[in-house]
């Protein structure tokens, strides 16, 4: 496998197909990659703003006019509303980028309403394989804890300490060789059901079993491949750090100076950040693709 050439290859996809950049930035602002915040800090004066006691209970009968309940159910509903649209449109975009890089490698064209077509259509598929492979995981991460840290409470419970952290240390290291490899593996694992689903259009079960038998088959090229973007993943979060510097050092002198100053710096800040985290997304999702379809091109074992 070119390590080398894989990554080559999605960073000029990523620079050259610039429809990618709309399902990349949907993907950073739904999907966790857009979040970066400015969080600006200024000083209020007391002449400024303030909350006495007299203002409290002047605003009181205000607040009583209106039931809390209703309120409570309203904030509850738009959070449930923000959290249900932000996977949809998470899943919708990575169904998105698979199906239209896909589309590179073998016709050399993309077109955003196919993307949109491809994200319709394998969405909801998406989520059910990552939450098929990954809420078997959390409970057996959860089962282990408890059988791991259960002699470590019984050993302080009768207060033999040198015991207790004996238990406790090895139980956390065998926690840390059993779950590390294991959700590295399983994260591979989502990687290719998920490409198996958009680019084969399979099922959810057929996809994670043809996944597996992928990974099973190139599980050494794969790891080092995982640790190949790992080190890329941390140099992509040096560049974040650098870019995200550049912006909240002069809002964080600006608001000494004026709050509409650091709004003014911010506003570019959070476009800038956003644009950069779409390329991410884009290249990260564009790598995996193409490793998928040069392993996808051998014959393998029947599913």
């Amino acid at each position: 496998m070119d390590y080398g050439g894989i990554l080559k290859r999605a960073w000029v996809i990523t620079l050259r197909y610039k429809s990618l950049w709309l399902f990349g930035l949907l993907s950073a602002i739904f999907g966790g990659g857009g979040n970066y915040n400015f969080n600006l800090r200024w000083q209020l004066q007391p002449d400024e703003f303030s909350w006495s006691k007299t203002s409290i209970e002047k605003f009181l009968p205000f607040l009583e006019r209106f039931p809390l309940w209703p309120l409570l159910i309203f904030i509850c509903l738009f959070i449930l509303i923000i959290i249900a649209l932000s996977i949809f449109v998470n899943y919708l975009s990575q169904a998105a980028l698979i199906g239209m890089v896909r589309d590179v490698e073998f016709e050399h064209k993309i077109d955003v309403g196919q993307g949109f077509k491809y994200g319709l259509s394998r969405w909801f598929p998406l989520l059910e394989i990552t939450l098929g492979i990954w809420i078997p995981w959390i409970f057996m991460a959860i089962l282990l804890l408890g059988i791991t840290l259960l002699p470590a409470i019984f050993a302080f419970a009768f207060k033999e300490k040198a015991l207790g952290f004996f238990f406790l240390i090895s139980g956390l290291l065998f926690l840390i060789i059993i779950l590390i490899p294991s959700s590295i593996s399983l994260t591979i694992l989502d990687f290719f059901a998920g490409r198996y689903c958009v680019i084969e259009n399979l099922g959810v079960l057929e996809s994670i079993k043809r996944g597996y038998h992928l990974l099973r088959e190139n599980i050494g090229r794969m790891l080092i491949f995982w640790l190949v973007m790992f080190g890329v993943g941390i140099g992509i979060g040096i560049i974040l750090l650098l870019v995200f510097m550049i912006f909240a050092i002069p809002v964080a002198l600006a608001t000494e100076v004026s709050l509409f100053l650091a709004i003014l710096i911010t506003i570019p800040g959070i476009f800038v950040s956003l644009f950069v985290a779409s390329l991410v997304r884009v290249f990260l999702s564009s790598a995996w693709t193409i490793a998928f379809l040069q392993l996808f091109k051998k014959p393998l074992p029947e599913a």
